[in-house]
């Protein structure tokens, strides 16, 4: 019997996921299934299975039950440290759930995607249940191409043993449907498209901006330093601009030989340049710190949504973008800049086109980010999309 039968309520969704809260290092996912609890928490039962601390952080958390249950933000929250973790007891721990959907929040997560498929595939949890995979973005070009010959190996082996067989695939875009199909050849019929839910956005309050330089340009990164993210691309284009730019450097170094390379980059006399590095923000505090900037740039290699560019937004910022995200119609709603990688010239341009305009026309260009995050949080599409997603999973799983 599950979960939902036994206790005539919501269907129970076990999430499985590397960090969550009061976790806030790990980024977008962290965030997207925090929107997703706060959109459908009370139409499904959320249970998340996770890592008893934050990403790149050794201690466990503090203030939550560690191998229990915590009750956090509308859903329960099991914190297992490295023991709870290992397979045989992640199994009991699935069985015991006893869920109606299985929730998977990566491809290519050792111990929260690849081991729970291999223990379904060797039947010690009930094949029966519905599993869902989303990939958040692994598959898109710019991610496969890192540590390329590992992922493809892994790839391989997964489709030679049909571990993914009978697996729902999310995408949160059609673009990320494409690279999953493309990447895994799995059957567009197979794929859901359901876009992330976001953070509420109030439309009647726009962050004030904290006074600062007017003659110069302020630029925020804020993301995970990596090669993913691309920070080496943003002083390479800002070390080109004849405006004096500051660039503000918020989020955790993953890769610290990656940051090295970074701090290279940045010229040490005679350049308009400036950078500062700030280090990780707690999710509570991005908004206030984003709304500090002028632009929040960001020629990521691939982003299957990117919350940071929405919070962005949200915060009356406009944004400077790779086109390798969702975000396509940025310049036709006048709120911001999406450039191809291959040319360093058209991101210059933009940050000296923002850098001369006067501070009534910036201010007319905040504010139309602003309006545009608070009209895309407040589609109830996206909210649907999802909706549909876990009840078409039930559906199939009762008609097989």
């Amino acid at each position: 019997m599950k979960a939902a039968e036994r206790n005539g309520l919501r269907p129970v969704v076990l999430v499985l996921m590397a960090y969550y809260l009061p976790g806030y290092k790990a980024g977008g996912p962290i965030r997207t299934i925090r929107n997703l609890v706060g959109g459908l928490g009370d139409e499904f039962d959320f249970r998340v299975f996770t890592s008893d601390h934050d990403f790149a952080q050794p201690a466990p958390y503090s203030g939550v039950r560690i191998n229990d249950w915590n009750a956090i933000e509308g859903a329960q929250v099991f914190y297992a440290d490295a023991a709870s973790r290992r397979p045989r007891r992640l199994a009991a721990t699935i069985r015991d759930v006893n869920p109606d959907i299985v929730y998977l929040n990566s491809f290519f997560s050792p111990q929260f995607s690849i081991t729970p498929l291999i223990l379904r595939r060797l039947g010690m949890i009930p094949g029966s249940t519905p599993w869902i995979l989303a990939p958040r973005g692994e598959f898109s070009c710019g991610a496969i191409a890192l540590k390329a010959f590992k992922k493809r190996s892994y790839m391989a082996a997964a489709r030679a043993v049909g571990l993914h067989n009978g697996v729902l695939w999310q995408a949160s875009s059609p673009h990320e449907a494409a690279d999953i199909e493309r990447e895994f050849g799995v059957p567009a019929k197979s794929i859901l498209v359901a876009p992330n839910l976001t953070a509420p956005v109030d439309r009647d309050l726009l962050l004030p901006v904290s006074s600062r330089d007017p003659v110069r340009l302020s630029v925020c990164f804020l993301a995970r330093v990596c090669a993913m993210k691309n920070l080496a691309f943003v002083i390479e284009v800002l070390t080109r601009c004849r405006c004096p730019v500051d660039l503000h450097v918020y989020g955790p170094v993953e890769d610290e030989q990656y940051a090295e390379s970074c701090r290279k980059l940045v010229p040490a006399t005679g350049s308009p340049l400036t950078v500062s590095w700030h280090g990780e923000v707690p999710h509570e505090q991005v908004r206030t710190v984003l709304a500090e900037h002028d632009v929040f740039f960001l020629p990521t290699l691939g982003e299957n949504f990117g919350h940071g560019i929405f919070e962005a937004l949200a915060a009356g910022v406009p944004v400077l973008l790779s086109d390798r995200t969702p975000w396509r119609d940025l310049d036709a709603a006048g709120v911001g800049w999406v450039r191809p990688l291959d040319d360093h010239r058209p991101f210059v341009e933009a940050i000296e086109s923002l850098a001369a305009m006067s501070p009534d026309a910036r201010l007319t260009m905040r504010q139309r980010a602003h309006a545009y995050a608070a009209k895309v949080a407040d589609s109830s599409a996206s909210r649907d999309a999802n909706r549909r997603l876990f009840l078409d999973a039930l559906a199939k799983s009762r008609a097989g």
